[in-house]
């Protein structure tokens, strides 16, 4: 069904969309205006467990290389599955503000980060907003991953083994963007 989306104590207005510019605005309700009738659809949400990250296009998984020195700012590339590899196993914890921090299981003092040039590292921060993260769900099952910092890019990655994860705009039609959360249950010690 629709929905009419109303402010509180003022159920004779309703959101409305403008022909024109696509902005949303409240008009004065009318049950035959198709502009103020809304979709509501549950958005999937990622619970806290460890999963492994894979990329659509290359089938290679996100994993903390932790022989790249921090000084070259990117430590976080993609491999192929090494099912006991503790890399390619991350922490996911849902935070109170809606976000996630995710952090490798093979070193706890870290986390996924957004840094400035921004290239994705693990590396524990100084700024929070630098390793939260939102899990954008696409219509095929992945996801994108989106930091706090920079909400408008996501992690992508190149179609070759060790290639480093960057951060770019986001694009649904974009697989390098895309990932499968493969839940770890339990997760490697």
């Amino acid at each position: 069904g629709t929905f009419k989306i109303s402010p509180y104590k003022r159920s004779s207005l309703a959101m409305t969309v403008t022909s024109s510019t696509e902005n949303v605005t409240l008009a004065t309700y009318s049950s035959s205006d198709s502009k103020q009738k809304w979709i509501l659809e549950e958005v999937p949400k990622v619970r806290s467990s460890t999963y492994r990250f894979k990329n659509l296009t290359s089938g290679k998984y996100l994993d903390y290389d932790s022989t790249i020195p921090i000084s070259q700012e990117t430590s976080v590339v993609q491999n192929t599955l090494s099912s006991s590899k503790k890399s390619q196993q991350w922490n996911v914890t849902e935070m109170e503000n809606g976000f996630y921090r995710i952090k490798p299981v093979s070193d706890s003092a870290r986390y996924l980060s957004a840094w400035y040039n921004p290239v994705m590292w693990g590396y524990y921060s100084y700024s929070p907003e630098q390793h939260d993260w939102l899990f954008i769900p696409n219509s095929d099952g992945t996801y994108g991953l989106s930091p706090a910092m920079y909400s408008s890019k996501v992690i992508s990655i190149a179609n070759t083994t060790g290639s480093t994860a960057t951060l770019e705009t986001y694009s649904a039609s974009n697989k390098n963007q895309k990932w499968v959360l493969e839940e770890v249950s339990p997760a490697i010690k």
